[in-house]
Protein backbone atom coordinates (compact mmCIF):
# COMPACT_ATOMS: atom_id res chain seq x y z
CA UNK A 1 0.00 0.00 0.00
CA UNK A 2 2.83 2.36 0.87
CA UNK A 3 4.45 1.81 -2.54
CA UNK A 4 1.15 2.28 -4.39
CA UNK A 5 0.20 5.48 -2.57
CA UNK A 6 3.70 6.89 -2.96
CA UNK A 7 3.68 6.31 -6.72
CA UNK A 8 0.04 7.25 -7.21
CA UNK A 9 0.24 10.56 -5.34
CA UNK A 10 3.31 12.03 -7.03
CA UNK A 11 1.03 14.29 -9.07
CA UNK A 12 -2.65 14.66 -9.91
CA UNK A 13 -1.93 13.02 -13.28
CA UNK A 14 -0.45 9.88 -11.70
CA UNK A 15 -3.31 9.83 -9.17
CA UNK A 16 -5.95 9.99 -11.89
CA UNK A 17 -4.19 7.31 -13.95
CA UNK A 18 -3.88 4.99 -10.94
CA UNK A 19 -7.54 5.45 -10.06
CA UNK A 20 -8.58 4.77 -13.65
CA UNK A 21 -6.62 1.50 -13.60
CA UNK A 22 -8.22 0.51 -10.29
CA UNK A 23 -11.70 1.38 -11.60
CA UNK A 24 -11.06 -0.80 -14.65
CA UNK A 25 -9.85 -3.62 -12.41
CA UNK A 26 -12.97 -3.36 -10.27
CA UNK A 27 -15.21 -3.45 -13.36
CA UNK A 28 -13.47 -6.50 -14.89
CA UNK A 29 -11.90 -4.57 -17.73
CA UNK A 30 -8.51 -4.98 -19.38
CA UNK A 31 -6.70 -4.22 -16.14
CA UNK A 32 -8.74 -6.88 -14.35
CA UNK A 33 -8.37 -10.62 -14.12
CA UNK A 34 -11.50 -11.27 -16.16
CA UNK A 35 -10.09 -9.93 -19.44
CA UNK A 36 -11.16 -7.02 -21.59
CA UNK A 37 -14.73 -8.10 -22.29
CA UNK A 38 -16.13 -8.06 -18.76
CA UNK A 39 -15.44 -11.74 -18.10
CA UNK A 40 -17.18 -13.26 -21.13
CA UNK A 41 -14.03 -13.97 -23.18
CA UNK A 42 -14.05 -17.32 -24.89
CA UNK A 43 -10.63 -18.31 -23.64
CA UNK A 44 -11.79 -17.91 -20.08
CA UNK A 45 -14.94 -19.96 -20.71
CA UNK A 46 -13.17 -22.73 -22.58
CA UNK A 47 -10.28 -23.03 -20.15
CA UNK A 48 -12.36 -24.95 -17.64
CA UNK A 49 -15.73 -26.57 -17.17
CA UNK A 50 -18.39 -26.66 -14.52
CA UNK A 51 -16.85 -25.62 -11.22
CA UNK A 52 -14.37 -23.24 -12.85
CA UNK A 53 -17.18 -20.74 -13.37
CA UNK A 54 -17.65 -20.47 -9.61
CA UNK A 55 -13.89 -20.08 -9.15
CA UNK A 56 -13.82 -17.28 -11.72
CA UNK A 57 -16.73 -15.53 -10.00
CA UNK A 58 -14.99 -15.74 -6.64
CA UNK A 59 -11.76 -14.47 -8.18
CA UNK A 60 -13.54 -11.56 -9.84
CA UNK A 61 -15.30 -10.67 -6.58
CA UNK A 62 -12.01 -10.72 -4.70
CA UNK A 63 -10.38 -8.65 -7.45
CA UNK A 64 -13.13 -6.03 -7.22
CA UNK A 65 -12.93 -5.91 -3.42
CA UNK A 66 -9.16 -5.47 -3.53
CA UNK A 67 -9.37 -2.74 -6.17
CA UNK A 68 -12.04 -0.89 -4.18
CA UNK A 69 -10.02 -1.01 -0.96
CA UNK A 70 -6.80 0.13 -2.68
CA UNK A 71 -8.74 2.92 -4.41
CA UNK A 72 -10.06 4.15 -1.06
CA UNK A 73 -6.61 4.04 0.53
CA UNK A 74 -5.19 5.92 -2.44
CA UNK A 75 -7.91 8.58 -2.20
CA UNK A 76 -7.13 9.08 1.50
CA UNK A 77 -3.42 9.48 0.74
CA UNK A 78 -4.15 11.90 -2.12
CA UNK A 79 -6.36 13.95 0.19
CA UNK A 80 -3.36 14.49 2.47
CA UNK A 81 -1.05 15.23 -0.45
CA UNK A 82 -3.24 17.40 -2.70
CA UNK A 83 -6.26 18.42 -0.59
CA UNK A 84 -9.74 16.99 -0.13
CA UNK A 85 -11.45 19.41 -2.54
CA UNK A 86 -9.21 18.34 -5.44
CA UNK A 87 -9.81 14.62 -4.81
CA UNK A 88 -13.56 15.21 -4.59
CA UNK A 89 -13.62 17.00 -7.93
CA UNK A 90 -11.80 14.10 -9.58
CA UNK A 91 -14.11 11.42 -8.12
CA UNK A 92 -17.02 11.91 -10.60
CA UNK A 93 -14.61 11.30 -13.52
CA UNK A 94 -14.09 7.76 -12.23
CA UNK A 95 -17.79 6.89 -11.86
CA UNK A 96 -19.06 3.83 -13.72
CA UNK A 97 -22.32 5.51 -14.88
CA UNK A 98 -23.68 9.00 -15.46
CA UNK A 99 -25.99 8.54 -12.48
CA UNK A 100 -23.04 7.64 -10.24
CA UNK A 101 -21.17 10.70 -11.53
CA UNK A 102 -24.07 12.97 -10.52
CA UNK A 103 -24.22 11.28 -7.10
CA UNK A 104 -20.45 11.61 -6.63
CA UNK A 105 -20.70 15.31 -7.45
CA UNK A 106 -23.44 15.70 -4.84
CA UNK A 107 -21.34 13.80 -2.29
CA UNK A 108 -18.34 16.04 -2.92
CA UNK A 109 -20.42 19.21 -2.57
CA UNK A 110 -21.96 17.92 0.66
CA UNK A 111 -18.58 17.09 2.18
CA UNK A 112 -17.16 20.44 1.09
CA UNK A 113 -20.07 22.25 2.72
CA UNK A 114 -19.42 20.29 5.95
CA UNK A 115 -15.75 21.31 5.81
CA UNK A 116 -16.74 24.95 5.40
CA UNK A 117 -19.10 24.63 8.38
CA UNK A 118 -16.31 23.10 10.48
CA UNK A 119 -13.96 25.97 9.65
CA UNK A 120 -16.60 28.54 10.63
CA UNK A 121 -17.13 26.75 13.93
CA UNK A 122 -13.42 26.53 14.58
CA UNK A 123 -13.33 22.72 14.72
CA UNK A 124 -15.55 19.82 15.71
CA UNK A 125 -18.10 18.28 13.35
CA UNK A 126 -19.24 20.13 10.27
CA UNK A 127 -23.01 20.31 9.80
CA UNK A 128 -24.59 19.18 6.54
CA UNK A 129 -26.81 21.76 4.78
CA UNK A 130 -30.32 20.22 4.95
CA UNK A 131 -31.15 20.99 1.32
CA UNK A 132 -28.02 19.30 -0.02
CA UNK A 133 -28.52 16.26 2.19
CA UNK A 134 -32.15 16.03 1.12
CA UNK A 135 -31.17 16.17 -2.55
CA UNK A 136 -28.66 13.32 -2.15
CA UNK A 137 -31.25 11.20 -0.37
CA UNK A 138 -33.75 11.90 -3.15
CA UNK A 139 -31.39 10.33 -5.71
CA UNK A 140 -31.72 6.99 -3.94
CA UNK A 141 -35.28 7.07 -2.71
CA UNK A 142 -36.95 8.63 -5.77
CA UNK A 143 -38.13 11.74 -4.01
CA UNK A 144 -38.06 15.25 -5.40
CA UNK A 145 -37.36 17.96 -2.81
CA UNK A 146 -40.38 20.02 -1.82
CA UNK A 147 -40.47 23.26 -3.80
CA UNK A 148 -41.57 25.39 -0.87
CA UNK A 149 -38.60 24.97 1.44
CA UNK A 150 -35.90 23.49 -0.77
CA UNK A 151 -33.52 25.07 -3.22
CA UNK A 152 -34.32 24.69 -6.89
CA UNK A 153 -32.20 21.96 -8.45
CA UNK A 154 -30.08 23.52 -11.21
CA UNK A 155 -30.22 21.82 -14.64
CA UNK A 156 -26.62 20.63 -14.54
CA UNK A 157 -27.25 18.69 -11.28
CA UNK A 158 -30.79 17.53 -11.96
CA UNK A 159 -31.70 14.09 -10.72
CA UNK A 160 -30.70 11.37 -13.20
CA UNK A 161 -33.38 9.13 -14.68
CA UNK A 162 -31.29 6.12 -13.66
CA UNK A 163 -30.87 5.53 -9.94
CA UNK A 164 -27.18 5.61 -8.93
CA UNK A 165 -25.49 2.62 -7.37
CA UNK A 166 -24.50 2.61 -3.72
CA UNK A 167 -20.83 3.07 -4.65
CA UNK A 168 -20.88 6.88 -4.10
CA UNK A 169 -22.43 6.35 -0.66
CA UNK A 170 -19.72 3.88 0.30
CA UNK A 171 -17.00 6.51 0.19
CA UNK A 172 -15.32 6.15 3.62
CA UNK A 173 -15.21 9.92 4.14
CA UNK A 174 -18.94 10.25 3.48
CA UNK A 175 -19.87 7.29 5.68
CA UNK A 176 -17.81 8.66 8.56
CA UNK A 177 -19.45 12.07 8.16
CA UNK A 178 -22.95 10.55 8.03
CA UNK A 179 -22.32 8.70 11.29
CA UNK A 180 -20.96 11.87 12.91
CA UNK A 181 -23.99 13.88 11.79
CA UNK A 182 -26.59 11.28 12.80
CA UNK A 183 -25.04 10.42 16.18
CA UNK A 184 -23.98 13.88 17.27
CA UNK A 185 -24.18 14.63 20.99
CA UNK A 186 -25.20 18.27 21.25
CA UNK A 187 -27.66 19.34 23.96
CA UNK A 188 -28.14 22.75 22.33
CA UNK A 189 -29.09 21.53 18.85
CA UNK A 190 -32.40 22.36 17.13
CA UNK A 191 -34.51 19.22 17.73
CA UNK A 192 -36.68 19.63 14.61
CA UNK A 193 -33.72 20.17 12.32
CA UNK A 194 -31.85 17.31 14.00
CA UNK A 195 -34.71 14.86 13.40
CA UNK A 196 -34.99 15.62 9.67
CA UNK A 197 -31.24 15.50 9.15
CA UNK A 198 -30.78 12.40 11.27
CA UNK A 199 -33.48 10.44 9.43
CA UNK A 200 -31.90 11.28 6.07
CA UNK A 201 -28.51 10.14 7.38
CA UNK A 202 -29.99 6.88 8.69
CA UNK A 203 -31.51 6.11 5.29
CA UNK A 204 -28.26 6.81 3.44
CA UNK A 205 -26.16 4.81 5.91
CA UNK A 206 -28.56 1.88 5.64
CA UNK A 207 -28.46 2.00 1.84
CA UNK A 208 -24.66 2.10 1.85
CA UNK A 209 -24.12 -0.74 4.31
CA UNK A 210 -26.60 -3.34 3.06
CA UNK A 211 -27.06 -5.43 -0.05
CA UNK A 212 -29.87 -4.74 -2.47
CA UNK A 213 -33.27 -5.31 -0.93
CA UNK A 214 -35.64 -3.15 1.06
CA UNK A 215 -35.95 -5.63 3.94
CA UNK A 216 -32.31 -5.56 4.97
CA UNK A 217 -32.10 -1.80 4.46
CA UNK A 218 -35.17 -1.14 6.61
CA UNK A 219 -33.81 -3.41 9.35
CA UNK A 220 -30.53 -1.51 9.36
CA UNK A 221 -32.30 1.87 9.53
CA UNK A 222 -34.48 0.59 12.37
CA UNK A 223 -31.42 -0.61 14.30
CA UNK A 224 -29.76 2.78 13.85
CA UNK A 225 -32.83 4.62 15.15
CA UNK A 226 -33.21 2.34 18.17
CA UNK A 227 -29.55 2.77 19.08
CA UNK A 228 -29.64 6.53 18.70
CA UNK A 229 -32.88 7.05 20.60
CA UNK A 230 -31.71 4.83 23.47
CA UNK A 231 -28.40 6.65 23.85
CA UNK A 232 -29.96 10.09 23.37
CA UNK A 233 -32.42 9.40 26.18
CA UNK A 234 -29.54 9.22 28.65
CA UNK A 235 -28.86 12.94 28.22
CA UNK A 236 -32.26 13.54 29.81
CA UNK A 237 -31.46 11.22 32.71
CA UNK A 238 -33.23 8.11 31.42
CA UNK A 239 -31.49 4.89 32.53
CA UNK A 240 -30.09 2.57 29.86
CA UNK A 241 -30.13 -1.14 30.62
CA UNK A 242 -27.49 -3.35 29.02
CA UNK A 243 -28.46 -6.65 30.60
CA UNK A 244 -28.76 -9.80 28.49
CA UNK A 245 -32.44 -9.18 27.73
CA UNK A 246 -31.92 -5.54 26.75
CA UNK A 247 -33.12 -4.63 23.26
CA UNK A 248 -30.21 -2.20 22.94
CA UNK A 249 -27.63 -4.87 23.75
CA UNK A 250 -29.31 -7.30 21.35
CA UNK A 251 -29.15 -4.68 18.62
CA UNK A 252 -25.47 -3.90 19.29
CA UNK A 253 -24.64 -7.61 19.12
CA UNK A 254 -26.63 -8.29 15.96
CA UNK A 255 -26.02 -5.18 13.87
CA UNK A 256 -22.52 -3.96 13.01
CA UNK A 257 -23.92 -0.72 11.61
CA UNK A 258 -25.76 0.00 14.87
CA UNK A 259 -22.58 -0.78 16.81
CA UNK A 260 -20.66 1.69 14.66
CA UNK A 261 -23.37 4.26 15.34
CA UNK A 262 -23.08 3.66 19.09
CA UNK A 263 -19.33 4.32 18.94
CA UNK A 264 -19.98 7.52 16.99
CA UNK A 265 -22.35 8.70 19.74
CA UNK A 266 -19.92 7.81 22.54
CA UNK A 267 -17.09 9.61 20.72
CA UNK A 268 -19.26 12.69 20.19
CA UNK A 269 -20.28 12.76 23.85
CA UNK A 270 -17.11 11.74 25.65
CA UNK A 271 -14.98 13.72 23.19
CA UNK A 272 -16.80 16.94 24.13
CA UNK A 273 -15.62 18.77 27.29
CA UNK A 274 -19.20 19.97 27.85
CA UNK A 275 -20.32 16.39 28.46
CA UNK A 276 -18.44 16.28 31.77
CA UNK A 277 -20.26 19.38 33.00
CA UNK A 278 -23.73 17.84 32.64
CA UNK A 279 -25.83 16.68 35.59
CA UNK A 280 -25.79 13.03 34.53
CA UNK A 281 -22.18 13.00 33.33
CA UNK A 282 -20.87 10.36 35.74
CA UNK A 283 -23.76 7.97 35.18
CA UNK A 284 -23.71 8.42 31.42
CA UNK A 285 -19.96 8.00 31.18
CA UNK A 286 -20.25 4.62 32.91
CA UNK A 287 -22.96 3.57 30.45
CA UNK A 288 -21.00 4.79 27.43
CA UNK A 289 -17.89 2.87 28.51
CA UNK A 290 -20.00 -0.26 28.90
CA UNK A 291 -21.45 0.27 25.43
CA UNK A 292 -17.95 0.63 24.01
CA UNK A 293 -16.82 -2.53 25.80
CA UNK A 294 -19.73 -4.56 24.43
CA UNK A 295 -19.12 -3.32 20.89
CA UNK A 296 -15.41 -4.13 21.08
CA UNK A 297 -16.06 -7.65 22.35
CA UNK A 298 -18.49 -8.43 19.54
CA UNK A 299 -17.00 -6.60 16.53
CA UNK A 300 -13.20 -6.96 16.02
CA UNK A 301 -13.22 -4.52 13.07
CA UNK A 302 -14.54 -1.74 15.33
CA UNK A 303 -11.86 -2.05 18.00
CA UNK A 304 -9.63 0.51 16.30
CA UNK A 305 -12.50 3.00 16.40
CA UNK A 306 -13.03 2.22 20.09
CA UNK A 307 -9.38 3.06 20.75
CA UNK A 308 -9.85 6.36 18.91
CA UNK A 309 -12.85 7.11 21.15
CA UNK A 310 -10.67 6.60 24.24
CA UNK A 311 -8.03 8.97 22.88
CA UNK A 312 -10.65 11.65 22.16
CA UNK A 313 -12.25 11.15 25.59
CA UNK A 314 -8.99 11.52 27.50
CA UNK A 315 -8.20 14.65 25.53
CA UNK A 316 -11.61 16.15 26.35
CA UNK A 317 -11.38 15.24 30.04
CA UNK A 318 -7.98 16.81 30.53
CA UNK A 319 -6.05 16.43 33.75
CA UNK A 320 -8.80 18.18 35.68
CA UNK A 321 -11.31 15.32 35.40
CA UNK A 322 -11.93 13.22 38.48
CA UNK A 323 -9.71 10.21 38.99
CA UNK A 324 -12.51 7.67 38.84
CA UNK A 325 -13.50 8.78 35.32
CA UNK A 326 -9.90 8.61 34.12
CA UNK A 327 -9.26 5.16 35.56
CA UNK A 328 -12.57 3.75 34.31
CA UNK A 329 -11.71 4.90 30.80
CA UNK A 330 -8.24 3.35 31.07
CA UNK A 331 -9.80 0.09 32.29
CA UNK A 332 -11.74 -0.03 29.03
CA UNK A 333 -8.46 0.52 27.18
CA UNK A 334 -6.99 -2.46 29.03
CA UNK A 335 -9.93 -4.53 27.78
CA UNK A 336 -8.98 -3.56 24.21
CA UNK A 337 -5.45 -4.82 24.90
CA UNK A 338 -6.85 -8.11 26.19
CA UNK A 339 -8.94 -8.35 23.00
CA UNK A 340 -5.77 -8.13 20.89
CA UNK A 341 -5.32 -4.42 20.25
CA UNK A 342 -1.94 -4.44 21.96
CA UNK A 343 0.63 -2.35 20.10
CA UNK A 344 -1.86 0.31 18.89
CA UNK A 345 -3.07 0.86 22.48
CA UNK A 346 0.47 1.10 23.89
CA UNK A 347 1.52 3.48 21.12
CA UNK A 348 -1.57 5.66 21.67
CA UNK A 349 -0.83 5.83 25.39
CA UNK A 350 2.75 6.91 24.76
CA UNK A 351 2.14 9.36 21.94
CA UNK A 352 -1.24 10.89 22.82
CA UNK A 353 -2.59 10.03 26.26
CA UNK A 354 0.45 11.20 28.23
CA UNK A 355 -0.32 14.75 27.09
CA UNK A 356 -3.71 14.74 28.78
CA UNK A 357 -3.52 12.53 31.87
CA UNK A 358 -1.47 12.48 35.03
CA UNK A 359 1.71 10.35 34.91
CA UNK A 360 0.39 8.27 37.80
CA UNK A 361 -2.61 7.28 35.66
CA UNK A 362 -0.30 6.38 32.80
CA UNK A 363 1.64 4.16 35.22
CA UNK A 364 -1.66 2.61 36.27
CA UNK A 365 -2.44 1.71 32.66
CA UNK A 366 1.05 0.31 32.09
CA UNK A 367 0.80 -1.79 35.25
CA UNK A 368 -2.59 -3.20 34.25
CA UNK A 369 -1.31 -4.10 30.78
CA UNK A 370 1.74 -5.88 32.17
CA UNK A 371 -0.53 -7.70 34.61
CA UNK A 372 -2.38 -9.38 31.73
CA UNK A 373 0.65 -9.84 29.45
CA UNK A 374 2.86 -12.87 29.79
CA UNK A 375 6.30 -14.03 28.65
CA UNK A 376 8.02 -14.67 26.39
CA UNK A 377 7.80 -11.14 25.04
CA UNK A 378 8.36 -10.12 21.44
CA UNK A 379 10.83 -7.35 20.75
CA UNK A 380 8.01 -5.16 19.40
CA UNK A 381 5.93 -5.53 22.58
CA UNK A 382 8.94 -5.02 24.85
CA UNK A 383 9.90 -1.85 22.98
CA UNK A 384 6.36 -0.44 23.12
CA UNK A 385 6.00 -1.25 26.83
CA UNK A 386 9.39 0.27 27.66
CA UNK A 387 8.53 3.47 25.80
CA UNK A 388 5.30 3.64 27.80
CA UNK A 389 7.05 3.06 31.13
CA UNK A 390 9.61 5.71 30.28
CA UNK A 391 6.88 8.21 29.31
CA UNK A 392 5.11 7.47 32.61
CA UNK A 393 8.27 8.20 34.63
CA UNK A 394 8.17 4.67 36.00
CA UNK A 395 10.94 3.27 38.15
CA UNK A 396 12.01 0.04 39.78
CA UNK A 397 9.42 -1.23 42.24
CA UNK A 398 6.46 0.43 40.48
CA UNK A 399 4.49 -2.85 40.52
CA UNK A 400 5.37 -6.50 40.86
CA UNK A 401 4.25 -7.20 37.28
CA UNK A 402 6.41 -4.35 35.93
CA UNK A 403 9.50 -5.63 37.77
CA UNK A 404 8.87 -9.16 36.47
CA UNK A 405 8.49 -7.79 32.93
CA UNK A 406 11.81 -5.95 33.20
CA UNK A 407 13.68 -8.99 34.51
CA UNK A 408 12.19 -11.25 31.84
CA UNK A 409 13.21 -8.79 29.10
CA UNK A 410 16.77 -8.69 30.47
CA UNK A 411 16.95 -12.51 30.47
CA UNK A 412 15.66 -12.67 26.90
CA UNK A 413 18.07 -9.95 25.83
CA UNK A 414 21.01 -11.79 27.40
CA UNK A 415 20.41 -14.93 25.35
CA UNK A 416 19.48 -13.04 22.17
CA UNK A 417 15.82 -14.05 22.38
CA UNK A 418 14.37 -10.54 22.29
CA UNK A 419 13.68 -9.98 18.60
CA UNK A 420 13.78 -7.53 17.04
CA UNK A 421 16.48 -6.28 19.39
CA UNK A 422 16.02 -3.07 21.38
CA UNK A 423 17.83 0.06 20.26
CA UNK A 424 20.41 1.73 22.50
CA UNK A 425 17.91 4.16 24.01
CA UNK A 426 15.51 1.41 25.10
CA UNK A 427 18.42 -0.73 26.30
CA UNK A 428 19.27 2.11 28.65
CA UNK A 429 15.64 2.42 29.77
CA UNK A 430 15.52 -1.31 30.51
CA UNK A 431 18.68 -1.13 32.63
CA UNK A 432 17.39 1.94 34.48
CA UNK A 433 14.12 0.18 35.32
CA UNK A 434 16.15 -2.78 36.58
CA UNK A 435 18.12 -0.47 38.87
CA UNK A 436 21.40 -1.07 37.04
CA UNK A 437 23.75 1.90 37.32
CA UNK A 438 26.30 2.59 34.62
Amino acid sequence: MKAITSAGCQSLATYLFAQMMLADLANGGEAGLAGGDGGDNKEGVMSGAGGDTDSNNIRDTQSKALATRVSQELAAAATSAHGASVVRRIAPLLAATDADAVAMTAVGELLQAADDSRRRRGGGCGAFPPEMLKRLRAMYFEEVPDGADAMETPPETSLPHEKPSTTPLRTPELLASLFQEAFRWDPGIDINRETRTRDACFDLIAAATTADGDGERLDAASALRLTHDSLASTTRGAPLSLDEESSVLTTLHSSAVAAAGALAWVKSAMGNPEHYKQVYAATNTAVYLQVMSEVAKKWPRLRGQALDVITCALHAMGKGANEHTHLATLDTAVELVELGLVLPALDAATSAWQLHIDPSHLRYFAGEVLEVAGPPYSGAFAAAALRLLNAANAGKGMTRSADEFVEQCRRQRARGALTPALDKTLDAVLDRLAGVKK
